[in-house]
């Protein structure tokens, strides 16, 4: 398995106040009714907001619990409690998002480097240095480290990308940021511009700078045409065993991003769904409305990879016996492939536990927890600003991929 040093954690906004209250989501928990006014003590309810790694709980008496990385409390009527071990019986396994800021790699701020070719830059001091831009931005809230001319982010333009765009609901593409994304993929030393995005962005932005948010990789995260054109669920799974490499989020599933598209009939063979004659006549008749009605823009197919499985697992498998059914010859799909060594840095987990009706576990249900992980020896103190390691050595699939970026005529 490949290292990551992406780290679990709440780290701040970059964009935007802090210590913003979620108090809906609190004083529903507790059964308090929540009433917002501007007045200077905070009603009834428990409030709680991220800082710097930290977590602020507010009481209704006004004190403050901080809940700093690596702590664990529960929340209840009964109020604030830190307990021992982080629960275990969670239905997805935590942090599995990009790493915004990269754990506790070195920092650098935007204003602190020279006005030309600031991506360049950017970019250097990852690739040679391990260093990351400070902050970590949310993308889905329109959030980004800094704003850079169109003429410097087309320089890194290329037929590289880590997903591609499809259908969606009415209205929820909409909901995406006016903000460009660029990923910075350390295992294959790739600057990928979300070509997907930038057309629509520079109209929109005309001579204005463009609002950029740098995306940092892992070391065994690659872009989607890494693997060559439309690659097969065969190819992600026999990579991501043989060496640990496995593609990069999509960023926006809901807005109808996706990886690839793929037959529906085949996904249900490799998922080892049951056939159509297993699935109940009311059930066929509920899909088949809504497939004929909506498709498969509410969301992509979910193929998930989780340690301890030697194939895919696919959400709503007899969703896609119905449209196999129905003569639906491609739908959307997304992977998701997790990686044990990641789990267990980011949760204190060896192997994430399933999503309810998701990996294989009902609604309701309590999965067993994983074994804990085996106990390592005491190693000697690192030194203060240890060496970066090197990008470790990832053989390409066929098609090989073209060279990297494309500078313009």
């Amino acid at each position: 398995m490949l290292p990551s040093r992406k780290q679990f954690g709440l780290p701040a906004l970059a964009q935007g106040p802090r210590r913003a209250p979620l108090a809906a989501f609190i004083a529903f928990a507790l059964g308090v009714p929540l009433t917002l006014s501007a007045q200077d003590t905070p009603p009834p309810g428990l409030y709680t907001s991220v800082d710097e790694s930290e977590i602020y709980i507010i009481q209704p008496n006004g004190d403050q619990v901080d809940v700093r990385t690596g702590e664990s409390v529960v929340v209840n009527q009964d109020g604030v409690t830190f307990i021992a071990d982080r629960p275990q019986f969670l239905n997805w396994p935590c942090g599995t998002s990009f790493a915004g800021n990269r754990g506790t790699l070195p920092t650098f701020s935007l204003d602190s480097l020279p006005p030309e070719d600031r991506i360049g830059q950017v970019v250097d001091l990852y690739f040679s240095n391990q260093q990351v831009l400070e902050g970590s931005p949310r993308f889905e809230n329109g959030e980004f480290h800094g704003a850079f001319p169109a003429g410097e982010i087309d320089q890194y333009v290329s037929n590289a990308r880590w997903y591609t765009t499809g259908d969606a609901l009415p209205g929820m593409s909409a909901k995406r940021p006016s903000t460009l994304l660029i990923g910075l993929f350390y295992g294959t030393g790739q600057v990928v511009v979300d070509t997907n995005h930038l057309e629509a962005l520079k109209a929109e932005y005309g001579d204005d700078p463009i609002p950029t948010l740098f995306q940092y990789e892992e070391e065994n995260v690659v872009p989607i045409s890494w693997y060559g054109d439309n690659p097969t669920p065969e190819q992600i799974l026999a990579n991501f065993q043989s060496n640990g490499v496995k593609p990069a989020d999509v960023p926006l599933w809901y807005a109808g991003d996706q990886h690839v598209a793929l037959d529906p009939g085949a996904l249900a063979d490799l998922a080892g769904v049951p056939p159509l004659s297993e699935i109940s006549p009311e059930r066929q008749a509920q899909l088949r409305e809504d497939i004929e009605q909506n498709g498969f823009a509410a969301k992509p197919v979910n193929l998930a990879l989780v340690p301890g499985k030697d194939t895919f697992i696919a959400d709503e498998g007899d969703r896609l016996r119905v449209a196999a059914s129905m003569g639906v010859t491609n739908v959307p799909v997304m992977f998701s492939v997790y990686d044990a060594g990641v789990i267990a840095s980011q949760c204190g987990l060896e192997a994430p536990v399933e999503a309810a009706g998701v990996l294989g576990v009902e609604a309701g249900e309590t999965p067993e927890a994983p074994e804990a992980p085996p106990e390592t020896p005491e190693q000697p103190d690192e030194p203060a600003n240890p060496a970066p390691p090197p990008p470790p050595e990832i053989e390409p699939p066929q098609p090989p991929q073209p060279e990297l970026p494309v500078s313009p005529d």
